[in-house]
């Protein structure tokens, strides 16, 4: 067995400078992410806060995972109905053995830390 981690901080400003970019948008989130991003914020500022979480998580998991490429649309962050993140993985980085993966993100100072623990077959 084997533990990876992997943990991201992104600047919100960097987020919100492109929540309207639709090349951006389309090539890093999941229609889903972006529904879960618009339903859970009031205010512009609020929907950055969400997508840099998203976007931090994704940058950690392929961290975790030693991708050399970013592989944005086969990593996909869910919520619990409590509002905690998950990772759902695509067939792509699936056929790696994972046992278990868990996560969690931060916010403080215009900053969002995202984190992944790994545990490997």
């Amino acid at each position: 067995m084997q533990i990876k981690t992997g943990v991201d901080i992104v600047d919100d400003k960097r987020i919100l400078k492109n929540t309207d970019n639709k090349s951006f948008i389309k090539r890093v989130f999941h229609a889903s992410e972006m529904d879960y991003a618009k339903k859970n914020s009031k205010i512009k500022q609020d929907l950055a806060k969400k997508l840099a979480g998203i976007f931090a998580l994704k940058e950690a998991v392929s961290k975790a995972f030693n991708l050399s490429t970013p592989h944005w649309l086969d990593i996909e962050i869910k919520h619990t109905s409590q509002g905690k993140p998950t990772i759902k993985l695509s067939n792509i980085i699936r056929n790696i053995k994972v046992l278990s993966i868990d996560c969690s993100v931060s916010h403080a100072k215009g900053l969002t830390i995202g984190s992944v623990i790994v545990l490997l077959e």
